[in-house]
């Protein structure tokens, strides 16, 4: 199995984070790991200027995709994780996932750009324009339905959404977006992926 997960861009400055994801891997079932970083700090900085100067959507959009590089480049080198940097490396990990024990992260513009979902040097693409239409370029859309549309190009993969916050087990994901847990293009998208968790990470 491969799984998805998405750490939200709070960790980045959470002190006991290594510590924290070992844990939790520990007590997940073992499968082949990718992941994707939110932006945190960086992101929510653009976010408070634009309640300022309504910015133009769709640049704001990007120019937060675009800070996604360097929070994946922060958490690389702190964790020490493998990365994943191009479409071709990710399509390769994809057909020849790496061992159980460990997890990769991806860099985001691998599989989603600006200039459309990222091709290998072959000219294909797991992620379609139907998959860029369901992502809002707008602020309904993070990196919560990002690491959606990663999972939806991987058949059968399961996708978990790890958060600083408490989060209900019950809660519908309609729920979660309604309360800010999880962002406003999610549960769309969602319907596209295998299976889902969301939860706090212990």
């Amino acid at each position: 199995m491969i799984r998805v997960i998405k750490l939200g861009g709070s960790f980045l400055t959470c002190p006991n984070l290594e510590l924290r994801l070992q844990k939790w891997q520990q007590s997940s079932a073992p499968a082949h790991t990718l992941a994707i970083v939110g932006g945190g700090g960086l992101v929510n900085a653009i976010r408070d200027m634009d309640a300022i100067a309504s910015l133009d959507e769709r640049t704001t959009h990007w120019r937060c995709v675009e800070l996604l590089s360097h929070t994946f480049e922060i958490m690389a080198q702190r964790l020490n994780w493998p990365t994943i940097q191009s479409p071709e490396e990710l399509e390769q990990w994809i057909q020849t996932p790496a061992s159980k024990e460990e997890i990769t992260l991806v860099k985001v513009n691998a599989f989603y750009r600006v200039s459309g979902t990222a091709a290998t040097s072959s000219g294909t693409s797991r992620w379609n324009s139907h998959g860029r239409d369901l992502l809002p370029e707008n602020w309904e859309t993070t990196t919560d339905s990002i690491a959606a549309m990663l999972a939806w190009g991987i058949q059968d993969s399961e996708l978990v959404i790890l958060k600083s916050c408490p989060v209900s087990p019950e809660a519908t994901l309609q729920e979660l977006a309604a309360a800010g847990i999880v962002d406003q293009a999610f549960p769309q998208i969602a319907e596209k992926v295998s299976s889902i968790r969301v939860e706090q990470l212990p």
